[in-house]
């Protein structure tokens, strides 16, 4: 189960940029999940929900936003949605490996007082 490990990580961030911003109680996180990240979004919860207890991130809503797969054709110099099983340009039918969107786990907000 990865996702502890990575929720384990993002509180970890979360602290640190709370003590240098002087935040004393977080609200929300907002991670940006890629689709191929294929992270488990409530195996996620319910690691954030385990490890934020008796923290600053206790009680935080832990918002998950989904970053759909995009490539750019290189044929076309245009961008398109990608699947993890079809890499062809739906214009062209290029094949394209320059995957630019869909990979990432971003730690995109934090929200507090």
């Amino acid at each position: 189960m990865h996702e502890l490990s990575i929720i384990s990580s993002v509180i970890n961030m979360v602290e640190e940029n709370c003590r240098d911003n002087n935040i004393s109680k977080v609200e929300k996180i907002v991670l940006k999940m890629g689709e191929f990240s294929y992270i488990n979004n409530s195996a996620l919860i319910f690691a954030f929900e385990s490890l934020s207890k008796d923290g600053i991130c206790e009680g935080a809503t832990l918002d998950i936003e989904k970053v759909i797969a995009m490539a750019y054709c290189k044929n076309c110099n245009k961008e398109f949605h990608l699947e993890f099983s079809k890499k062809e340009c739906p214009i062209c039918n290029s094949y394209s490996m320059d995957i630019t969107n869909g990979y990432e786990m971003l730690l995109y907000r934090i929200e507090g007082e």
